[in-house]
């Protein structure tokens, strides 16, 4: 299955904000990529929900 160009970015953004967000709160040492990925399902999660509710 291919990606849109569109929602690669979308979801590099997604990526991008989740870790901005654990960096802030806990600090290079303290963020390792399974609670970024963690993060990152969890708002992916959310976004979808709100799509679907509309």
């Amino acid at each position: 299955m291919k990606i849109s160009k569109k929602k690669a970015a979308e979801n590099r953004e997604l990526i991008l904000t989740s870790a901005a967000k654990l960096f802030r709160e806990r600090g290079v040492p303290g963020v390792g990529v399974d609670s970024l990925f963690a993060s990152y399902r969890s708002r992916l999660f959310r976004l979808a929900y709100r799509i679907y509710r509309r």
